[in-house]
C-alpha cells in the first residue's frame, strides 16, 4: 500500500484544474520548442497522468542504460552473476564519449557494481559495454518483451552509437579503437543521417514506456525489493543535473533519474521525491531533432520544475 502524503492531496476540481494547467504549459513549451518532445508525467499515489507524443518512438541515447541496469540485477538475482564480480577493464574495451574509465589505466579490475554505478552516475560509456558483455543485448530485449515494454528496443551498444554517429559505422569490430573516433568527437564531427539518431535498428524507447519501466521499479514489479532498492540507490545518485532537476527547488528534491544526450537529443527520465510530505511522482522527457540541445535541456527542466509545483502546491524560484 502506498503511503499516505498529506500535503499532494487535493480536492478532485482542484487537482483536474492544476492538472490542465499542467498539460496546457507542457502545449505551449512544446509549441517553442524548435524540434520534438514527448512527456509522461505520472503522480506515483494517486496515478494522475499527463501524457503528451507519449506513445511517439524516441531514440533513448544514453537512457538505454535503465534497461541495461534492470536486466544486470535480473541476472544477478538469478545468479548467473555476482555485484561483487571482478571485471578487467582492458585497452579495447574503453570507448570515447562520457565516463571516467577510458582515462584509466588498462588493467584496472572494478566490480560489477562499480560497472553498474559508473553506468549510471556519470553515464560511462565503457562501464556500460563492460556489461553488455556480460549480460548480452538479446536478453535485454527478452525481458522488456515480457514485461510487456514492446516498443522499447535496445539494438546498439555504446561502441556501435559512437562509431555510427561519427560515420564509421560500418568498420570491422576489431578496429572500433577509442583513438580512432576520438578526432571525429573532439571536432564534433557527426553524421547527423546516422542509424543512432533514428528510429530503425536504434535504441528507442517512448516517454509512456520509460515511465512504466520506472514505476515497476518503484513498486518492485519487475524484480524483487532489495534489487529494485538498489537499482532507485544508484539512479539517485546520477550526477548530470542539466535537465529535470536543474529548477527544483535546492534541498528540497531527490531525483533518481538517467540522462541521455546524442546531436539533437536531450533526454531525462526519473523519479522526484519531493522532501515534504507530496507523493513521489515520475517525469519522462524524451526529445529528436533539436535544433539546439541546451533548448531540449531547458524545456525539459521548465517542466519538470512545473510539475514539481502543480504536486507539491510549492512555488520554487
Amino acid at each position: 500500500m502506498p503511503p499516505a502524503y498529506g500535503k499532494g492531496m487535493r480536492r478532485a476540481g482542484e487537482t483536474m484544474s492544476r492538472l490542465t494547467d499542467l498539460e496546457d504549459y507542457i502545449h505551449r513549451e512544446a509549441s517553442e520548442l524548435e524540434g520534438t518532445i514527448g512527456i509522461a508525467i505520472k503522480s506515483l499515489e494517486t496515478g494522475e497522468q499527463i501524457l503528451f507524443n507519449a506513445d511517439m518512438i524516441f531514440p533513448t541515447a544514453s537512457v538505454f542504460k535503465i534497461p541495461v541496469l534492470v536486466e544486470l540485477y535480473k541476472q544477478v538475482g538469478e545468479g548467473k552473476l555476482g555485484l561483487d564480480d571482478i571485471v578487467q577493464v582492458t585497452n579495447y574495451s574503453k570507448i570515447d564519449g562520457s565516463g571516467v574509465l577510458k582515462e584509466l589505466h588498462s588493467g584496472l579490475e572494478v566490480t560489477v557494481h562499480d560497472l553498474a554505478t559508473l553506468m549510471i552516475i556519470v553515464s560511462d560509456n565503457t562501464a556500460t559495454d563492460l556489461i553488455l558483455d556480460l549480460i548480452g543485448i538479446d536478453n535485454i530485449n527478452r525481458t522488456l518483451g515480457e514485461i510487456g515494454l514492446t516498443k522499447t528496443k535496445v539494438f546498439m551498444s555504446t561502441r556501435d552509437l559512437i562509431f555510427d554517429i561519427v560515420g564509421l559505422g560500418k568498420l570491422e569490430p576489431e578496429k572500433r579503437l577509442i583513438h580512432v573516433a576520438r578526432e571525429s568527437i573532439q571536432r564534433y564531427s557527426f553524421d547527423l543521417s546516422a542509424k543512432s539518431l533514428g528510429d530503425e535498428g536504434n535504441d528507442v524507447s517512448t516517454p509512456f514506456e520509460m515511465m512504466a519501466l520506472l514505476e515497476k521499479i518503484f513498486r518492485a514489479q519487475i524484480l524483487d525489493q532489495r534489487a529494485c532498492e538498489g537499482m532507485l540507490d544508484i539512479l539517485k545518485r546520477c550526477q548530470h543535473f542539466n535537465a529535470i532537476p536543474l529548477f527544483l527547488p535546492e534541498g528540497k528534491a531527490i531525483v533518481a533519474h538517467k540522462t541521455g544526450n546524442l546531436p539533437g537529443i536531450r533526454n531525462d527520465v526519473g523519479i522526484i521525491y519531493p522532501q515534504d510530505d507530496s507523493p513521489p511522482f515520475i517525469v519522462s522527457a524524451l526529445t529528436r531533432r533539436l535544433r539546439r540541445g541546451v533548448d531540449g535541456d531547458m524545456a525539459i527542466a521548465r517542466i519538470s520544475k512545473a510539475a514539481f509545483e502543480m504536486f507539491t502546491g510549492e512555488k520554487s524560484p
